[in-house]
């Protein structure tokens, strides 16, 4: 008898392999390159979070990941599932295709998806994301969530901002697609996360670590290549690449403006650009490096030639660093942004901004603490210079009881020129077939340094110093479900802002006024169905957004009451064909009661198409794409013409 217990006893103890995944806490995503440990082994997750290591049966394993808290788990079984949560300062956002993050609507795409259903740029990216609206003129990109202004969308990359100090925006156009694995959109007000300028949503993207090489060529003369590598070194893991893509974007277009209407062709919007980017992952130690340099034509509106020579150039560096220790994570930033415009015979300007910030997160009690600074400097030929130092300090507690789930946070922030502000936030979610959630926040927006300083002399209403934008109420009310082969989302949220800063026209040029009252109800829904041989997912949203100033109440410029799309995959085999529609319900371009026809953008519906076939022996695919199928012919921006349809074809070999 003593023999048998000692036969069962050893067998118990006898290590064995054992698999497992290590999944965000947060999204259900796969954690990559996270670090997995027992008494006696130790190994890495791959790129899907997946790992396997020997261990006794009733033994602990655990895993850690710089950006995350460290777990521990019992082994009782043959498999196991590792769930990390995300601390205060995360290094990246590791999102996958159809997750949804705790108490809120959200929207996450892969870029090998993206690239998949023929988006060869970022802009292009955005255009299929849902709950965002993304615009351009120029070459340029201005995003918008739930009826915001794009200066009210922070887009972060790797958690560091990327909007400007000196217009509050974020034209991103010059991101690589090739340093991006996902791009994650996050509608309504994180400002007890982010602070400033989260009053609108959060467009967070996070740079990959894979080895690939991709060329794409277009219609008007567009080429672009990439590479992308990364090696080994010790326990760290490092990863880097370039892009180079050029345009000549001369595409024919119908002059409406002019009278009678007569084609022309679009010149003088050729487009250059450069990206050097890269990172570093390890155990309890993060970085990421980007540094890119676009260059483009800047013609204007039709029937406007006084902008026919004009050009522009944007360098942008951007350096992270991130690192751990027990229960403490510390990160620091720095970014500069160099814009420059010039007309010859006309005007000619240069703004130069840079901003470095730092901050310390610990978890003790139950409860993340976080506290940090920074500093912007502006300098331009048509701006005054200028420092403005900001601190903030933050704290996050979370509950979890049976099915429901409470998260309270608030954040405290003290910047020069918008004195201080407290945003709160509060979710509530019950867990169940059909999940429930709220969230309610308040967020602010310090004004920019042109609002402060590049102001017309001719005010509206006269000189006046501005107030920072206050969210008084962000709310939101949904509820989700996952059914067999069916996901769903759908909720309905409000948003209350005061002294919202709007430019308006002036005497001679365009001035910023605080706002009264801005306003915005509606509702967003998601669906997503799998199959055997596809998937099927629809998305759309409907809101009224209002402007009240002096007695006037009038819609924001440019935000539709409805929008939506939808995407269609079919794979056999090789073979993948994806199907794309955006569609876009009229736009106001003014700022009137009750904008008619005349001064509005009609609807619009683009459908793009795109078939992609993967060897698996080599690991090259290719995509072809026919973007605007239709052949539509719409403006994304008054007076700005969109190419119509356009072809493209990229070749991508991941080793």
């Amino acid at each position: 008898m003593t023999s048998i217990v000692a036969v069962v006893a050893l067998a118990v103890l006898q290590h064995a392999p054992v698999h497992g995944v290590v999944r965000d806490a947060a999204t259900g995503a796969p954690v990559a390159w996270s670090e997995i440990w027992t008494r006696g082994a130790s190994t890495r997750s791959d790129d899907d979070g997946r790992f396997a290591i020997e261990v006794a049966r009733g033994d602990s394993i655990h895993a850690r990941r710089v950006g995350y808290r460290a777990t521990v788990t019992l082994v009782t079984a043959d498999s196991v599932t590792l769930l990390l949560e995300p601390s205060a300062a995360p290094l990246r956002e590791i999102v996958s295709d159809g997750a949804v993050a705790a108490s809120t609507m959200s929207a996450m795409r892969r870029v090998a998806s993206l690239r998949e259903s023929g988006a060869t740029t970022l802009a292009d990216a955005l255009t299929r994301l849902p709950f965002v609206s993304s615009r351009s003129s120029r070459g340029g990109v201005a995003l918008s969530m739930r009826g915001s202004r794009p200066e009210q969308v922070l887009v972060l990359l790797d958690g560091v901002p990327l909007n400007d100090p000196a217009t509050g925006s974020a034209d991103i156009s010059d991101i690589p697609l090739a340093a991006l694995a996902s791009v994650a959109a996050l509608p309504g007000a994180s400002g007890a996360r982010w602070g400033s300028g989260a009053s609108g949503g959060v467009l967070a993207l996070s740079t990959a670590d894979a080895s690939s090489a991709t060329l794409i060529a277009g219609s008007y003369g567009r080429v672009s290549a990439s590479v992308a590598g990364r090696a080994t070194l010790g326990s760290a893991r490092v990863h880097g690449g370039a892009e180079w893509g050029t345009a000549s974007n001369e595409f024919p277009f119908v002059n409406s403006v002019a009278s009678p209407s007569v084609s022309e062709t679009r010149v003088g919007a050729d487009e250059h650009h450069l990206a050097l980017f890269g990172g570093m992952s390890a155990p309890s130690l993060g970085a990421t490096l980007l540094v890119t340099r676009n260059e483009r034509g800047l013609v204007g509106p039709m029937n406007v030639r006084i902008y026919d020579g004009a050009r522009g150039r944007a360098d942008r560096a951007l350096a992270r660093v991130t690192g751990e220790r027990a229960t403490w994570t510390a990160s620091a930033a720095l970014r500069v942004l160099d814009v420059r415009y010039d007309n010859p015979g006309v005007a000619s300007s240069r703004t130069t901004s840079s901003s470095v910030d730092a901050d310390l997160a610990r978890d003790a009690a139950r409860i993340t603490w976080r506290a940090g600074g920074g500093v912007d400097w502006v300098h331009g030929s048509a701006l005054i210079s200028m420092q403005r130092p900001r601190v903030f300090a933050s704290a996050e507690r979370g509950w979890e009881h049976g099915a429901w789930l409470v998260s309270l946070a608030a954040r405290a922030d003290a910047v020069r020129d918008a004195s201080a502000a407290l945003s709160p936030s509060l979710t509530i979610e019950r867990r169940d077939a059909v999940t429930l959630f709220v969230r309610a926040a308040q967020a602010f927006r310090a004004p920019t340094f042109y609002d402060l300083y590049f102001a017309s002399p001719q005010f509206v209403n006269g000189a006046r110093t501005l107030r920072p934008e206050r969210v008084q109420f962000d709310g939101e009310l949904g509820a989700r479900t996952v059914a067999h082969a069916v996901t769903a989302s759908a909720s309905l949220f409000a948003r209350r802002t005061r002294d919202a800063i709007v430019w308006f026209p002036g005497t001679f040029s365009w001035s910023p006024n605080n706002v009264g009252r801005e306003t915005v109800l509606g509702g967003e829904g998601r669906a997503m169905l799998s199959l055997p041989f596809g998937s099927l997912e629809a998305w759309g949203g409907a809101r009224t957004t209002r402007l009240f100033v002096d007695g006037l109440d009038a819609p924001t410029p440019y935000v539709p009451w409805l929008d939506g799309g939808a995407l269609a995959t079919v794979r056999r085999g090789p073979l993948a064909v994806v199907a794309t529609l955006i569609a876009l319900g009229p736009r106001p371009v003014v700022t009137v009661p009750h904008p008619t026809s005349a001064v509005e953008l009609p609807a619009v519906a683009v459908v793009d198409l795109a078939a992609t076939i993967a060897s698996p022996i080599n690991r090259v695919a290719a995509t072809l794409a026919v973007h605007d199928v239709a052949n539509t012919r719409w403006q994304s921006i008054a007076r700005y013409p969109m190419p119509g349809r356009t072809l493209s074809a990229s070749l991508t070999f991941t080793p």
